[in-house]
């Protein structure tokens, strides 16, 4: 009995086993983790399922989700950044992963001339229910955005010249094509905003023209070469004759500058001449003055007390050139030795006594 309840304990392992892989298979599903999902009830069962139709919520990728087989299935759609390529090689659709190409893009020009364009569009699911209800369940998305992409680029890219793609917008410095880019991107992403589909940015690869425009383009650029040649000569003939003005002009108002700093030196110059001169005159007039007033002085000296002391010490001055003096040896009168006597005598004070008679 002990073995044989071990082996019904054992069956009975393995198959609740079994039932739990089974129902894990089955009623267990995987959403991966660049993937989102909608579930889907096909057969509404109370107590079981929710209301037949789409749920509105959105399944997050990386989890297991419960799902009741047949009575339930879980739609996935892409929670990553997808491409959609315009290729010059490509000649049938071709999808690979979260790439999706398509041949080349015509645009009509509003010249009537026409573009083949290489051109990638990055586009991202934001509402997986709403693209499910617009487009349809898997990769029915694709449909609506082959119908909708190539419009909206004719739509978009159309309103420009085919010299827009390479040319620079000049009153914002930017490449014309990048303004087209975002023009197309805006454009697209309002056609596509229904079906839960955002257009992330739109880039424009390579652009290939018919013969004719082409033709055109090399025609206008040898005519752009010639005619920014032209304005760069002007430019730089009028750069030379404004450059010679103010070379001119510098070196004019440079010696008008410097005549007017001679006249200015010769003019301190002269005030600096007249004022020694004036000083000069004055300075001569005083010692003039001093002089003439020394020698008033002087002369009042003679005059006074005194005077003949004086003109008598002149006086004997000239006798010490004298070599030899001759003196008489009788008498009083005229001798040199009498000192007093000669003093007055040479300032004029002396009276000579008479002489006497000789008895």
């Amino acid at each position: 009995m002990g073995a044989r309840s071990e082996g019904i304990l054992k069956r009975a392992a393995l198959g609740a086993a079994g039932l739990g892989l089974l129902v894990y298979l089955v009623c267990v599903k995987y959403i991966k983790p660049c993937e989102q999902g909608v579930k889907q009830t096909i057969i509404a069962v109370p107590l079981m399922t929710g209301s037949q139709g789409y749920e509105k919520r959105v399944y997050g990728g990386g989890k297991y989700y419960w799902v009741w087989p047949v009575l339930q299935t879980m739609h996935t759609l892409p929670g990553t950044v997808q491409q959609m390529s315009f290729n010059e090689v490509q000649t049938e659709k071709e999808q690979r992963d979260y790439l999706y190409v398509v041949s080349q893009a015509r645009i009509e020009t509003p010249d009537n001339f026409y573009v083949d364009m290489d051109a990638d569009i990055y586009f991202r699911i934001t509402d997986p229910v709403a693209t499910i209800l617009g487009a349809g369940p898997g990769k029915q998305y694709l449909a609506v955005l082959d119908k909708y992409a190539l419009n909206g680029l004719k739509m978009s890219l159309g309103a420009s010249q085919p010299e827009d793609f390479f040319e620079v917008n000049a009153e914002t410095g930017k490449v014309k094509r990048i303004e087209a880019q975002k023009r197309a991107a805006a454009t697209l992403t309002e056609r596509m905003k229904p079906f839960g589909i955002t257009v992330e940015d739109v880039r424009i690869r390579q652009t290939i023209y018919v013969a004719d425009v082409q033709k055109n383009f090399e025609q206008k650029s040898i005519e752009d070469q010639k005619l920014r040649t032209n304005k760069a000569k002007a430019l730089l003939q009028e750069n030379t004759i404004t450059k010679v003005q103010i070379t001119t002009q510098g070196k004019q108002a440079a010696e008008v500058r410097k005549r007017e700093g001679e006249a200015y030196r010769d003019a301190k110059n002269g005030e600096i001449e007249s004022y020694t001169t004036a000083r000069h005159s004055e300075g001569d007039k005083l010692v003039a003055l001093a002089k003439a007033e020394s020698a008033r002085l002087q002369n009042e000296a003679y005059q006074g007390g005194g005077s003949g002391a004086l003109v008598g010490l002149e006086m004997a001055k000239n006798l010490c050139n004298l070599d030899r003096i001759i003196m008489p040896v009788c008498g009083t009168q005229n001798n040199i030795l009498d000192i007093e006597t000669m003093t007055k005598l040479l300032s004029g004070e002396y009276t000579p006594k008479p002489a006497s008679k000789t008895k």
